[in-house]
């Protein structure tokens, strides 16, 4: 089996595959399957891997916390992120990344992405790879359920504990664990650390750390004593236990457990870690005053690191379909790209006719109707008299005698207010008995009415004459 990063490439059996593809289905399979395949593989996997895959997300993750994200212990204990051992970075990652599905994918994929890295190392064979190409992908667990699964199966480098150096892993969790997560790392390998020792675990852990330093004669006496006595000497001899185990003790004694049954190691010295700042610890301050009292008030900010203004938007993990999974599916994918051609054609078709005829349609209803209707309806009123229609195209004098007669017609009805009212109490004006008879403003002012009646019908004959020439000129 060959593989080349430069060429995204992978050789199996003497055939080339796309080596991303190979990557994405090891990285969609379940952690049940993954962690069954590398279980019974005689090379086991570095832990230090799988805590490389966690961090390089949580560096991601951690820039983006807020002061509501954690509790305010868990902020403090934050500050020594970068020496937390692999199960401390799997408990920070299910409290801050565990829902995020994207971040779960980078995870997987960067653990798989790792392991044929170290190909050579882990000695994978052309056979084992095809087995895992050729599987059917069973439910993926949810994010706790699968690290689990595969933290079960890897173990630690000669000299690591939890995927950290044992020279400093005292003093880290001394710094970052509390009492409950050091037991639970215990347990994860096999070490149920108690919460206090009886007299009997107190004097093997005597008679182990102090070994050539301590007598038969004074194991005898330690015997006969009771467990407050055995409490005040190792007081005395300052073995750093006592049957309360408090934190220092209690690491204390995880690490004699150790001692009494040690792990399998891994037969792999030197691993193969690609040179990104994204596989180390992200150094940050965490701003304690920004906390709230309470938790009051809105989210805020409170991680800085160097570099946070010129950050760029995460790179998203996509997994790619395995070359023997695109090969049978060949034929399907040219029929679905025939067919959304015939289907783009037809509605072209379609489309583009429908809308001239939609267009001409309107053209005609609007401009034909309002022609019609409109426009001969004023038409009809003046029909039955033509007489005024014909009259005043050869004589234009209609046309200048309403200017005058409009001037000295106007004024007199509206300034002889007086006569208005006069006209409106009478009844009959051609009555003897009425006191303005023969009077020579009421003949006047008749006069003046029947030229404004005059005028009137006028004005309509000449509206409706250019009406009439309007509709000649338009048809």
């Amino acid at each position: 089996m060959d593989v080349n990063y430069e060429n995204n490439s992978i050789t199996i059996f003497g055939k080339k595959a796309k080596l991303d593809a190979v990557i994405s289905k090891f990285a969609s399979i379940s952690g049940d399957q993954l962690s069954h395949f590398l279980n019974n593989r005689s090379i086991k996997v570095p832990r230090k891997l799988h805590l490389l895959a966690l961090l390089k997300v949580l560096n991601k993750k951690v820039k983006k916390l807020m002061t509501n994200s954690l509790s305010n212990d868990y902020f403090i204990r934050l500050q020594y992120y970068k020496e937390f051992s692999e199960e401390q970075y799997a408990i920070l990652f299910n409290k801050i990344a565990s829902d995020d599905e994207e971040a779960f994918l980078e995870y997987r994929y960067t653990f798989v992405n790792l392991l044929f890295l170290n190909n050579v190392a882990l000695n994978f064979t052309d056979g084992e790879i095809n087995y895992i190409r050729s599987i059917n992908k069973e439910k993926l667990e949810d994010f706790n359920t699968y690290c689990h699964k595969i933290d079960s199966v890897c173990i630690d480098q000669e000299g690591d504990f939890d995927g950290i150096s044992i020279d400093t892993c005292k003093t880290a969790f001394l710094k970052t664990a509390p009492a409950h997560e050091i037991r639970t790392i215990g347990k994860k390998y096999g070490y149920n650390v108690p919460s206090r020792l009886t007299k009997d675990q107190l004097l093997d852990y005597i008679k182990f750390t102090l070994d050539k330093k301590i007598t038969k004669n004074e194991l005898s006496t330690l015997s006969n004593m009771t467990l407050a006595q055995v409490n005040q000497f190792c007081e005395k001899i300052d073995a750093k236990m006592s049957s309360s185990l408090t934190k220092p003790e209690l690491i204390n004694y995880l690490f004699y457990m150790m001692d009494v049954n040690p792990l399998e190691k891994s037969s792999i010295k030197e691993l193969i870690i690609p040179e990104d700042d994204a596989f180390i610890p992200l150094v940050f301050t965490v701003d304690l005053d920004a906390i709230p009292p309470f938790g009051r008030g809105e989210p805020k900010k409170l991680i800085h690191y160097e570099g946070e203004e010129q950050d760029l938007e995460d790179e998203i993990i996509t997994l790619v379909e395995d070359d023997i999974e695109t090969d049978v599916e060949e034929t399907p994918e040219e029929e679905n790209l025939d067919e959304p051609e015939e289907n783009l054609d037809e509605p072209e078709e379609e489309n583009l006719d429908e809308p001239e005829e939609n267009l001409d349609e309107p053209e005609e209803e609007n401009l034909d109707e309002p022609e019609e209707e409109n426009l001969d309806e004023p038409e009809e009123e003046p029909v039955p008299e033509p007489e005024p229609e014909e009259e005043p195209v050869p004589e234009p004098e209609p046309e200048e005698e309403p200017e005058p007669i409009v001037e000295d017609a106007q004024p007199e009805p509206v300034a002889e207010e007086p006569v208005e009212e006069k006209f409106n109490q009478v009844s009959d004006l051609s009555s003897r008995e009425n006191e303005l008879y023969g009077s020579p403003k009421v003949e006047n002012t008749g006069k003046g009415k029947v030229k404004l009646i005059v005028l009137s019908v006028l004005g309509l004959a000449l509206i409706g004459l250019a009406a009439y020439i309007i509709i000649t000129i338009l048809k």
